[in-house]
């Protein structure tokens, strides 16, 4: 590669990245030769050591998943040191290795002190973070031992008193006032999901309202059918009875547990029959939660999708007095210590259920209304509160087909409840994780990587025989709009705003499992309020959470998404040369390439298709290929019939896997390799030995990002891929009698995608 020596600071452009550099030299990618030194130096370097270690092959031809996914339960320390070899008998590895580190982080040590806290900097406030996410773990995992009916009905009452509901259950009697006024009391998210959107537009975050989407909640379908003989409807009812057995006098719950364990043997027509005829405080209490839920089901689904936007006072005068909007929105944000103005812009979607729901406040009974508020609130902690009360709720929503939660809320679950989108202390734990366990050094190799995978990427786009001129076009644009979100974006290593992300979370003087759960949601609930109205940049949001383990395409941020939880051993081992990581962490960019190619085309939904929808004849020429890649060699002789034997057997195997994955998956190794082969000759590593066993080391290391020793079909997946590519048999030297080489009836890579091929046939 020929080099221009420039003496000046430099502006270039890795699809909508944006990067200055002071360059002595540069090559046709953009980079210095000094970055290119530095990072060959450390790449030739890394190879000298993989001669001896790979350089055994031995069942390799046969089945190379089970050649490098050992399946044994302990491995020696020679096997420990050796990356031919792997065991692992979870089937979420990465999960379970987030899960210890983040245990180490919060844990107590023998002597029931705190871990040592400078893993997490030496700051107050990175100290104040971590007490705060120890405090909650040590509550969690003690819950089950610790718990009492007093304490947890205490905790729910201190939650239900903060919105004016310190009363519930109210079981006899009625309310003197209107629910109008109940309403805006509490607020309104027992009856809207409340959001701050960005309005790209705009460029700032917008207050918006829909329908009510809670996360316990039953379908407006299950509300509707509420008094008919269905499983979910009972199980529904029984969550109910369970929560409002905590505020019986002891006498009567007793009773009324005892009732309970005799309804569990009962059918769903006997339980809602002898119900109807029941006339005691819970079914009172039950039937005005039910009627109220169901008037909402059914409004919410009478009301059809549309969006209207204006101001907070017009939106007002259209709902009437009987709906507090301004009243009961400013409840909220007083709460977040925000300013709320009439003038204020509000965007309601599905404005129609709005103006039923209007409709409904001016004629319910307040008791009614009272009763489901609090129940609502109470609901959204239920998988805070007792292990009974946990039981119904997971039997609930099995019959109910929603997500389901953790009934023992042991280390590893409780870890879960504090990360993820609905995390009660996401930002905090990964705050946490990556002070102490991710090293940012390492995200310039895995954006050097993804370099070199995205130039690979573009010669597929522009010499496949497949793509119209039109597609190729519109494909090469989406290629330079891609954005590379590596790790972690810069939010989650600023100390400070950490911090000021749970400022809403109060030091709890006795620890509480339900009041945590309470305080944690309530926190990020008034978080995401305060992001109203101000401003917003599309461009600076990264669609994956940094502990999310997959890779992902984001198709409305137009991003390839590589989590920093997902750069950790096996797909990238900070202490391994970068050749060494190249093969799972290069070929995990190159599928999250093929995911979105496939998924901007609508290739395989047209209903989905992103903005870069491929031509109609793009489309049909692109699925006869696929479909010649699927089809099955017939064997004309016997001796075609003893070599495709083999073949067959792989290809029986993998017959379950869908077709879209086979394809993804032909496409990303391909261009995975092609990209590792560019770097090793641009490089020039003196050693042909070393480069031999590199490219061993490639196809060894990716395997062994895919083990799962309790799933064959990964087996059958990863043997299926690798037998069909030529490059695989030529870095092995399988024969044609062995298994893992097969015939490669596939055209859809253009071969001139690999370094040493000139041919512009597709493969």
């Amino acid at each position: 590669m020929n080099f221009s020596q420039i003496a000046l600071t430099i502006i270039y452009f890795l699809g909508s990245r944006t990067v200055a550099i002071t360059a002595d030299a540069t090559d046709d990618s953009g980079s210095t030769s000094k970055e290119k030194g530095d990072f060959c130096s450390q790449w030739c370097s890394g190879l000298t050591t993989t001669g001896t270690i790979v350089s055994r092959t031995p069942g390799a031809c046969k089945n190379f998943y089970r050649h490098v996914c050992k399946k044994q339960n302990v491995r020696t320390p020679a096997e420990e040191n050796d990356p031919d070899e792997i065991s692992r008998g979870e089937q979420s590895y990465l999960d379970k290795e987030l899960m210890k580190k983040i245990k180490s982080l919060l844990e107590l040590n023998q002597e029931g002190q705190e871990p040592d806290k400078s893993a997490s900097g030496d700051s107050a406030e990175a100290v104040d973070i971590k007490d705060l996410a120890v405090r909650f773990y040590t509550t969690c995992i003690q819950a089950d031992t610790s718990e009492q009916k007093e304490n947890v009905k205490k905790a729910v009452q201190e939650m239900l008193e903060k919105f004016h509901l310190g009363d519930w259950p109210m079981i006899t009697g009625t309310l003197q006032v209107k629910a109008t006024e109940v309403l805006k009391n509490s607020g309104l998210r027992p009856v809207a999901t409340i959001s701050a959107v960005g309005i790209e537009e705009n460029n700032q975050y917008e207050l918006t309202m829909t329908i009510p989407h809670a996360r316990f909640a039953p379908t407006p379908s299950i509300l509707k059918s509420s008094n008919t003989n269905s499983n979910a409807t009972v199980r529904y009812r029984r969550l109910i009875r369970g929560v409002l057995k905590l505020f019986l006098p002891e006498k009567q719950a007793s009773h009324t547990e005892s009732t309970q364990q005799d309804e569990a043997n009962e059918s769903s027509e006997e339980m809602l029959s002898d119900e109807a005829k029941k006339d005691d405080d819970l079914s009172n209490v039950v039937h005005d939660i039910i009627y109220v839920e169901g008037e909402l089901a059914k409004i919410t689904e009478k009301s059809r999708p549309s969006t209207e936007s204006a101001s907070i006072s017009t939106w007002q005068k259209k709902l009437g007095e009987h709906f507090p909007l301004l009243t009961g929105l400013q409840t909220d944000f007083k709460k977040a210590s925000l300013r709320l103005e009439p003038e204020y812009n509000l965007t309601l979607h599905r404005p129609e259920y709005f103006t039923a729901l209007a409709n409904f406040l001016r004629t319910v009974q307040p008791r009614k209304l009272y009763n489901y508020l609090g129940w609502f609130i109470t609901r959204d902690v239920a998988d805070g509160l007792t292990v009974d009360i946990r039981k119904k709720l997971q039997l609930f929503l099995h019959e109910a087909s929603k997500p389901k939660i953790p009934v023992n809320l042991n280390g590893d679950n409780c870890v879960r409840k504090l990360i993820g989108a609905h995390g009660l202390m996401e930002k905090g734990i990964t705050y946490l994780y990556l002070r102490t366990f991710f090293q940012r050094p390492n995200i310039p190799k895995v954006d050097k990587f993804a370099e070199h995978v995205r130039a690979k990427f573009s010669i597929l786009i522009k010499e496949n025989s497949w793509m119209e001129d039109e597609t190729k076009n519109k494909m090469a644009e989406w290629m330079n709009k891609l954005n590379n979100h590596i790790g972690a974006s810069e939010e989650y290593y600023e100390k400070s705003k950490v911090q000021n992300a749970y400022s809403y979370v109060p030091r709890l003087q006795t620890p509480s499992l339900p009041l945590y759960f309470f305080y944690f949601r309530e926190n990020n609930f008034l978080q995401m309020l305060k992001l109203c109205y101000t401003p917003y940049d599309k461009h600076n949001i990264w669609a994956a959470l940094p502990l999310d383990t997959f890779g992902r395409y984001s198709e409305f941020y137009k991003s390839i998404e590589i989590p920093a939880a997902v750069l950790q051993t096996p797909f990238f081992d900070v202490s391994a040369p970068d050749s060494h990581n190249f093969g799972p962490a290069g070929t995990l960019i190159a599928d999250v390439l093929s995911l979105g190619m496939t998924e901007e085309g609508g290739v395989w939904n047209t209903i989905l298709a992103g903005d870069y929808k491929w031509s109609e004849k793009t489309k049909n020429d692109f699925n006869q290929r696929v479909r010649e890649c699927m089809r099955r060699q017939r064997a004309n002789s016997d001796n075609q019939r003893r070599k495709f034997s083999s073949e067959d057997s792989i290809e029986r195997k993998a017959a379950s896997i869908d077709k879209e994955v086979k394809v993804v998956d032909h496409i990303t190794i391909r261009v995975s390799y092609s990209a590792f082969q560019t770097l090793q000759k641009e490089c020039r590593c003196p050693e042909t030995e070393a480069v031999l066993a590199a490219s061993k080391l490639f196809f060894t290391t990716y395997v062994k990002s895919q083990c799962d020793t309790e799933s064959e079909q990964q087996e059958h997946r990863v043997n299926y891929l690798l037998s069909r590519y030529q490059e695989f048999g030529k870095v092995f030297r399988c024969t044609e009698e062995d298994p893992m080489k097969r015939s490669d009836t596939c055209k859809i890579v253009p071969q001139t995608l690999h370094a040493d091929m000139a041919s512009p046939k597709d493969t």
